[in-house]
C-alpha cells in the first residue's frame, strides 16, 4: 500500500522535490507526494505542522 505526504510548506515542498519525491498534485492547499522509504530524508527535523503522512489519497 502506498503512503503519501501532504506538504503545507513551500520550502519543504522544494526540498522534497530536490530529494526525489514524486509530486502528484499541487494546489492552493499544498502539495501531495508519494512517500518512498528508498529516499533518505529526515522528517524528524521538520515541524509537524508543515506536513502529514497518510495512507489515503484525497483530491
Amino acid at each position: 500500500m502506498n503512503k503519501f505526504i501532504y506538504c503545507l510548506d513551500e520550502d519543504l515542498k522544494n526540498k522534497l522535490i530536490k530529494q526525489g519525491f514524486k509530486l502528484l498534485k499541487e494546489d492552493d492547499k499544498g502539495a501531495t507526494f508519494v512517500f518512498s522509504d528508498k529516499i533518505k530524508f529526515d522528517f524528524n527535523n521538520v515541524s509537524k505542522n508543515k506536513f502529514m503522512f497518510t495512507n489515503r489519497l484525497t483530491f
